[in-house]
């Protein structure tokens, strides 16, 4: 039996896998294949039934091993960046889940535990011998700040997906820590200048991403979280500028917020879910991301496991908090039938079928839920949370695989691999157990209206037009343009600049404003704002390929999470990823319950394919009071009434 609910992170960490071996005498964490969810390494802290507030964690190298099929090789062995919970003293793809009350604080203490910078370039040369040339060859900017040992890519490719003039893998022993789609106090009370920047800014509490944490230091990060949030799954992960995508795929945590029962009213529809969501076994579809190199392929793991299995009774629903912890690319999974040998013994295995209810993108719920689905689509960094149900006789099995599903097709548009949709026909396996499932209430499709907070209120024109806000929106274009449009590259920069702290032109957002922002050449590509949730208001028609900008369909959004997602549009359409060039707008809702900050500063990460916020594909967003002036806050907002009240 599972036991509570976590994370599902799917991902995948690509080229900045050190393959070395410098730490042979070390035992390798071996992430086994075919293994039951609940018996996976550092299942405990994943899974586990305790509650876990506050934690402590080192980020260190650390061995890495995936076994293949029984018979088989391994898959992979390399040294990544994981989270030792400091608890148990043991490293994991996935690192203890931190669970918290909506209301409450957690604290996270952070030690970079990273092996240090080398000195000088004969330290490097006894550190990576005959290696030494290949890596000056691939990365000869970065060599001055002495990375770390790693397999260099061909003369003239390039190393993490992206351009060697960009800044992937720049500092690659620093880290910070990066509290991903809550609501919460951003932390940053005015914008770093560049000296602030490179060498770290000073912490004061909230979501400061502009922390700098060199090998041996350390932090202790405190958020608070709202009372009136929204229950979810969110994540913890490095971020600091350059090298946030070489830790994000195998170092992250999974938090969730709870406090369900608040939103779940039986006049509201919501009390078949509320029993269900109080009874429902909460498994786990999660995975750490590795892109081993197999005919071009990525690796997706699951908890720290290959291809793991997981069991269920015939028609008993699951809860699944899906996390994609990847750093590029897309997943889209959907249940199929096992091949001939699924059941070991090269006999064909019965089949089970599933059926799949979305309750949720990005921790905000829909605004009627749950939908009947027939796939799960993520962008890197995205979340769903799904009711998973699967019928059939004892022995028969499913599998959840990636690559098979309505948006999986290559689109000829698409010319370099961020934009594509990883292919693994396996990625899990269910199996259905002896034994009745308990009995659970019937639930009505789309028949729950869950009570919203304000800082998810619905923005749409009519919505806004209702309460008397139509005047409050501010309107911008954002536009993310090529380095170097001839080019097929994983380069991009936002209105026409690359990134830089300070930036002479931050986005601004006015407390008390709807800001909505046209979105140009946004292509394949999701969008990702810290701190604060978007709510898609139209996407461009599809068009038959780039180059075009085409007309915008309007829709009656609702409730997006950190990446966009739409009740008018629906979550299950591909609303991360626009097929071609074009514009969306979005809007966001401006100065709620006293978490914004004037004068505040804080990045707007743009297009959270993490390798392009390393490449200065992102943007600084100034959250400003109106009438006020200078750089530096006067102080904290404590009494903001919202804008768009919500439902709760």
């Amino acid at each position: 039996m599972l036991s509570s609910a976590t994370k599902a992170a799917v991902g995948l960490l690509a080229c900045c896998l050190l393959t070395l071996g410098t730490q042979a005498a070390q035992q390798p964490l071996v992430l086994p294949y075919g293994v039951s969810l609940d018996e996976l390494p550092g299942a405990a802290s994943i899974l586990g039934s305790p509650s876990v507030k506050n934690t402590s964690i080192t980020l260190v190298d650390a061995p890495v091993m995936i076994e293949g099929p029984p018979g088989s090789p391994p898959l992979l062995t390399a040294t990544a960046k994981l989270f030792q919970d400091d608890a148990t003293g043991t490293p994991a793809t996935s690192g203890p889940t931190v669970r918290v009350q909506a209301g409450e604080a957690f604290q996270v203490a952070l030690t970079n535990g990273l092996r240090p910078y080398v000195e000088s370039a004969e330290q490097l040369d006894e550190l990576l011998g005959e290696t030494l040339d290949k890596l000056r060859q691939a990365v000869e900017p970065a060599v001055a700040q002495a990375a770390p040992p790693m397999t260099a890519p061909p003369i003239g490719q390039d190393m993490c997906g992206v351009s060697l003039m960009a800044s992937c893998c720049r500092f690659p022993q620093t880290t910070n820590l990066h509290l991903h789609g809550v609501y919460s106090d951003p932390g940053v009370l005015e914008q770093p200048d560049h000296d602030v920047a490179e060498h770290g800014a000073p912490y004061s509490g909230g979501d400061n991403i502009f922390v700098r944490l060199d090998p041996g230091q350390a932090q202790t990060y405190t958020y608070q979280v709202p009372g009136d949030h929204m229950p979810g799954l969110y994540w913890m992960h490095p971020h600091f500028a350059g090298s946030a995508a070489i830790g994000t795929a195998t170092a992250n945590s999974a938090v969730l917020v709870y406090g369900n029962e608040a939103r779940l009213l039986q006049p509201l529809g919501c009390e078949p879910m509320r029993q269900l969501l109080g009874t429902a076994q909460e498994g786990n579809t999660a995975g750490e991301p590795f892109q081993a190199k197999m005919d071009g392929q990525a690796l997706l793991t699951i908890n720290g496991g290959h291809a793991p299995v997981i069991t269920m009774r015939s028609g008993e629903w699951q809860r699944w908090q899906m996390l994609y912890a990847a750093y590029n690319r897309f997943i889209d999974l959907t249940f199929g039938q096992p091949g001939a040998a699924a059941n070991g013994n090269g006999q064909q295995a019965a089949a089970a079928s599933c059926e799949l209810l979305l309750l949720g993108k990005d921790g905000i719920w829909l605004m009627q839920l749950p939908r009947s689905v027939s796939h799960v689509f993520l962008p890197a960094g995205g979340r769903a949370d799904v009711l998973v149900r699967c019928t059939g006789p004892p022995g028969s099995r499913a599998v959840l695989s990636s690559g098979r599903g309505p948006l999986s097709r290559p689109n000829p548009a698409c010319t370099v691999p961020s934009c594509t949709v990883l292919q693994q026909p396996v990625v899990a396996t269910i199996i259905i157990e002896d034994g009745a499932g308990q009995a659970q209430p019937q639930l009505q499709p789309e028949g729950c209206t869950p009570l919203r907070p304000s800082y998810v209120s619905d923005l749409s024109d009519a919505a806004l037009a209702f309460a008397g806000a139509s005047d409050k929106v501010v309107r911008g274009l954002v536009r993310f343009d090529p380095v170097n449009p001839d080019i097929p590259s994983e380069d991009c920069q936002v209105n026409g600049a690359p990134f830089s702290v300070p930036d002479p032109s931050p986005l601004l957002a006015p407390l008390g404003s709807i800001v909505e922002w046209t979105l140009g050449f946004v292509s394949f590509h999701p969008h990702h704002l810290h701190t604060l949730p978007v709510q898609i208001q139209a996407l461009p028609a599809l068009a038959p390929g780039p180059g075009l900008v085409a007309a915008q369909v309007q829709g009656g959004s609702a409730g997006a999470g950190s990446h966009g997602g739409s009740r008018g549009l629906r979550h299950d359409r591909p609303v991360d990823a626009v097929p071609h060039l074009g514009a969306r707008s979005l809007k966001d809702g401006m100065g709620h319950h006293g978490m914004a900050q004037v004068g505040d500063w804080h990045d707007v990460v743009m297009l959270p394919v993490i390798m392009h916020e390393d490449t200065g594909c992102m943007k600084i967003v100034k959250w400003e009071a109106p009438g006020a002036t200078g750089n530096k806050q006067p102080g904290p907002i404590t009494d903001w009434v919202p804008t768009v009240s919500g439902s709760f």
